[in-house]
């Protein structure tokens, strides 16, 4: 019987997220260096530094960008495959970083970060998804909780380099991640899923054989050849309605609530507020009242969020889903919580705020270690296969359509209302999720296609 190894999953999970890396320091690239393009002209790098509401611009133009890039590379997937599509994705990345070393002035930063947002919605997309179709049953949770990883690792990295390294550098450094991914991702193949939806059926086979770890190519093990029977029924499937149109596909009972509750979990992913902080670490910590500077603050919390993913890679494949996301949220509520409490007592000086930045480690700690990676692995396994794609684009649209609305109106929310009254409201969403999956959704791991739409039934 042949050998069969895992080691090649784990290989094209890791170097697929090189390109989400990118992602993570573009998008950590707007909160520590913001600050430093608002100062007075002596200061900034810019010619003319950049008013708040320029600098707001900026910020949210990557999520603008994004919308418009889940929907270009949601359906470049299923034209071109996802294998090319995520080797594109690269190209914008490119752009925007030429922007930043280039740009000295506001309309080109906000060129370059619409680019930035062309390629985070197109990795949003086809990460999760060209991982799911390549993972066996048993990885898809532990590979996909590699994406926020890759995320919060490189958004760390960013708020590393420009604190410790001169700001027209930054760029110069971060170019190479997207020349990297298109170098390291040539050698992958694209998924077998996507191959038998061509027809080209021998190329299946071979990068199925591939993918897991067939040693002996002149042989094809018995489990692969199952594996290939079963992943052609879902493709014939999918082919019976391939003249139909996406709102009759998205009437059947099983794509109808697959798609509710993938709207729903990014809904509560975004609507947590555990993503906006990403970007105000600097600006929630001004007022604690530590002696450290705000960006100290930020890259420790940065690093918590890195831990908390590394956690959640090896507790997914050994609890289930729903117990996982269901504790996590707890513990997030908890955490933000104790986090208002604290900063309403320390207003009054009543309390040390040590205490509010451990309960805010904790928040960000178990959101990083379970529901935020959870929507990404969920959605992935979720969505029935004759769906994935158009269901993926219009989750992804949503939550980044959530992502501009938060940024713009955070600061102004806060303002409105005190913090710790921002911090009830994200709670109340998060509890809301919590008991959305104790209700609705049904336990994903190591079940197949067929098995989950039959859960949905």
């Amino acid at each position: 019987m042949a050998k069969l190894s895992e080691t090649n999953q784990y290989l094209a999970a890791f170097t697929v997220n090189i390109i989400t890396l990118g992602v993570g320091a573009s998008i950590g690239w707007s909160s520590q260096t913001l600050p430093i393009l608002i100062k007075t002209s002596n200061e900034s790098p810019l010619k003319v530094p950049l008013t708040k509401n320029e600098a707001s611009w900026v910020e949210c133009n990557l999520a603008v960008g994004a919308i418009f890039g889940t929907f270009l590379f949601g359906y470049l997937s299923e034209r071109i495959g996802r294998f090319w599509t995520a080797f594109m994705t690269a190209l914008p990345q490119i752009f925007w970083w030429i922007c930043v070393i280039v740009g000295k002035s506001f309309t080109i930063l906000l060129i370059g970060r619409f680019f930035a947002g062309l390629s985070a919605g197109g990795v949003f997309v086809l990460v999760p998804l060209y991982i799911s179709e390549i993972s066996k049953d048993s990885l898809r949770g532990i590979l996909g909780c590699f994406f926020m990883f890759a995320i919060n690792l490189g958004t760390v990295l960013m708020f590393l380099a420009v604190e410790y390294l001169n700001y027209s550098i930054v760029p110069k450094i971060f170019i190479s991640i997207p020349f990297i991914f298109t170098l390291t991702f040539m050698f992958l193949p694209e998924t077998p899923q996507y191959l038998l939806k061509r027809g080209e059926i021998k190329k299946a086979e071979n990068s199925l054989r591939f993918l897991r770890g067939c040693q002996n190519f002149n042989e094809v093990p018995e489990k692969v050849k199952k594996e290939l029977l079963v992943i052609s029924k879902e493709i014939e499937e999918e082919t019976l309605v391939k003249n139909v149109s996406i709102i009759d596909k998205l009437r059947t009972l099983v794509a109808r609530k697959s798609l509710i509750i993938g709207l729903v979990l990014v809904s509560v992913n975004q609507l947590s507020g555990c993503l906006v902080f990403m970007n105000y670490k600097a600006d929630i910590f001004i007022n604690v009242g530590l002696k450290f500077s705000p960006e100290f603050f930020a890259i420790i919390i940065s690093i918590i969020q890195v831990i908390g993913s590394v956690v959640s890679t090896f507790v997914v494949g050994s609890m289930t889903r729903k117990l996982l996301y269901i504790s996590t949220c707890f513990g997030a509520i908890s955490g933000f919580l104790a986090w208002g409490f604290c900063l309403n007592l320390f207003d009054k000086r009543t309390i040390f705020p040590w205490l509010s930045i451990s309960a805010l480690s904790l928040a960000i700690f178990m959101a990083s270690a379970g529901f935020l990676p959870l929507t990404f692995v969920l959605l992935s396994e979720i969505l029935p296969q004759k769906i994935r794609s158009i269901g993926m684009t219009l989750c992804m649209a949503l939550f980044w359509t959530l992502s501009f609305i938060l940024h713009k109106i955070f600061i102004n929310l806060v303002a409105f209302a005190q913090f710790y009254i921002s911090l009830l409201i994200f709670c109340g969403f998060i509890f809301l999720g919590m008991m959305f999956i104790v209700v609705y959704v049904p336990e994903t791991r190591n079940k197949s296609g067929d098995e989950i739409e039959e859960a949905l039934r």
